[in-house]
């Protein structure tokens, strides 16, 4: 969860304790990332008093200024570490409560699923511009949803990966993430009215809404050819500034004064032509420029494997006196290795992000936990003496190198407050 706030001290501890609540009854482990926009209030010692108490579970991070909430949405998911990552205001006026039917929609195949306040409880002057604006965003870039500014929303952490946000982009995520391919939907949500603090929304949102609209209409059908767009003005231009030229030159021998007014406008005209070309051509050759840094969008892909691939020796795993792993493995690709590598010794490969969760497992399916994690590391961290603890009679194996040449180390079962530290493991890198 990515929750930016501002001024809203007495609505962040309700706020975190009805996540909390939703995420323990779907056996979700929660990440919840605090972004603190220039409060000038308590905010931040609030955050700081829920990350200490929940340190596992909560990150806080403090702006210097209000940078607006599309910067610090951008810090957040920066911070986010989560498969799924929600977006949250910090007013209350969202309900944790509708969690699962979010999740429940990504599910579906969705990458990104977005509220809707369907009936909403604010003022009038906020709802009837805040639903010409979303009529507008809808038509204009061509994703129908009926509540764009709606900030409850839940992405697959890919999309945020993806988004670059700047400005006051924030309510425009579902059009940027729609240019790169990515699908959405959206579901109604319930909308309390505020009870703590005052809104942050003035009549400026709407002038700058206006603008990104038209920042994202560029961005979806110029991004990658500029020249289009402003050649096509350039052309426009021209045209008008050739035909006040010739009407000028005609006009002319009949009133030099109107023909001189019909010149001074072929003159503007073509100088405004020549401009937008010029402007047009310098961006287009940017982006050519760059052609090799360009973002694709790529979903899924496959390789090919080489005749040495295919024939490369599998590394023999010992068994450690266990027929389950659990993988505590923090890069995506080695998670990935290990277990196809796990899975081809008959081990029964299960995945755990934290350390907690790597023990529980452990106890319950009598497994040996493997991890990349390096001895410093392991010494150092705090979160594994206390999962140490309630699991002391589990295996902790240190699996490192390449797939083709994996070592193992296994640390000893600890002792009270004796040091762990890591001891070889006399495994043998012969074939099997």
């Amino acid at each position: 969860f990515v929750i930016p706030a501002m001024n809203e001290e007495a609505t962040l501890g309700p706020l975190f304790e009805g996540i909390r609540s939703q995420t323990r009854k779907l056996g979700k482990r929660l990440e919840v990332v605090f972004v603190d926009d220039g409060s000038t209030d308590s905010t931040w010692q609030r955050m700081r008093d829920i990350a200490d108490a929940f340190p596992e579970e909560v990150k806080a991070v403090r702006m210097r200024a209000n940078v607006g909430k599309a910067r610090a949405l951008a810090v957040g998911f920066e911070r986010a570490t989560g498969d799924v990552v929600f977006t949250m205001d910090a007013d209350l006026q969202d309900d944790p409560v509708e969690i699962p039917r979010f999740l429940q929609k990504l599910a579906e195949g969705y990458d990104l699923v977005s509220g809707y306040k369907q009936t909403r409880h604010d003022p009038w002057h906020k709802v009837l511009p805040s639903r010409v604006f979303n009529k507008m965003v809808s038509k204009l870039n061509g994703v129908e949803l009926h509540d764009h500014n709606c900030g409850f929303k839940c992405y697959r952490s890919e999309v945020v990966k993806a988004v670059k946000l700047q400005g006051e982009m924030h309510r425009m995520i579902p059009c940027l993430a729609s240019i790169e391919g990515y699908r959405c939907a959206e579901i109604v949500v319930t909308h309390h009215a505020r009870q703590h603090g005052v809104s942050k929304y003035g009549v400026k949102r709407f002038a700058r809404g206006f603008f990104d609209m038209l920042t994202v209409h560029f961005l979806k059908n110029y991004k990658d050819r500029p020249l289009h767009l402003f050649g096509g003005l350039a052309a426009v231009a021209l045209l008008v500034g050739a035909s006040s030229a010739a009407a000028g030159l005609l006009q002319s021998f009949s009133g030099p004064r109107i023909g001189m007014e019909l010149l001074s406008m072929a003159l503007a005209s073509l100088s405004c032509s020549l401009v937008l070309g010029s402007i047009g051509l310098t961006n287009e050759l940017a982006i050519s420029g760059k052609g090799g840094e360009l973002h694709s969008p790529i979903a899924s892909e496959t390789q090919i494997s080489t005749p040495l691939e295919i024939a490369a020796p599998r590394v023999s795993t010992p068994s450690f006196g266990a027929r389950a792993a659990v993988l505590r493995v923090d890069d995506p690709e080695h998670r990935e290795a290990y277990a196809t590598h796990l899975e081809d010794a008959h081990y029964r490969a299960l995945v755990a992000d934290n350390w907690n969760d790597a023990f529980d497992l452990a106890r319950e399916f009598d497994a040996t936990i493997f991890t990349d994690r390096s001895r410093g590391h392991l010494e150092r961290d705090p979160f594994l003496r206390k999962a140490i603890e309630r699991s002391p009679s589990a295996k902790l194996v240190y699996c490192s190198g390449p797939i083709e040449e994996l070592s193992f180390e296994e640390l000893p079962t600890p002792r009270s407050d004796t040091p762990r530290n890591l001891i070889p493991f006399p495994v043998g890198n012969s074939a099997a």
